[in-house]
């Protein structure tokens, strides 16, 4: 079971000066390779960003949209830690949130 957990984490994912180093260290001559070696990132992470070379931005990540907004989600928080027993029903009535 801990093995499995292990395995299926994800890695956080690059900063921005991290990725345009790897575009850079290309645009030098470096191979994947070498690029994956100097900067111990994976290699199918600077193989990705040798592929999207044209855009190196910070794009927002795909996925399902947050089903609450931030605010309402500090107001959970907030009614939570006055209230740490209320059920998941008697959570929503509290904090006025639509889950």
């Amino acid at each position: 079971m801990e093995i499995e957990n292990q395995e299926t984490q994800k890695k956080p994912h690059l900063s921005l000066e991290v990725r345009k180093k790897i575009v850079e260290y290309k645009d030098f001559g470096y191979s994947g390779d070498d690029i994956f070696k100097i900067l111990s990132a994976s290699k199918s992470t600077c193989n990705e960003c040798i592929g999207s070379i044209d855009d190196v931005s910070n794009r927002p990540m795909t996925g399902r949209p947050k089903k609450v907004t931030e605010e309402e989600s500090k107001m959970l928080i907030e009614t939570t830690k006055a209230h740490p027993n209320l059920s998941l029903t008697q959570l929503k009535m509290e904090s006025g949130v639509n889950i």
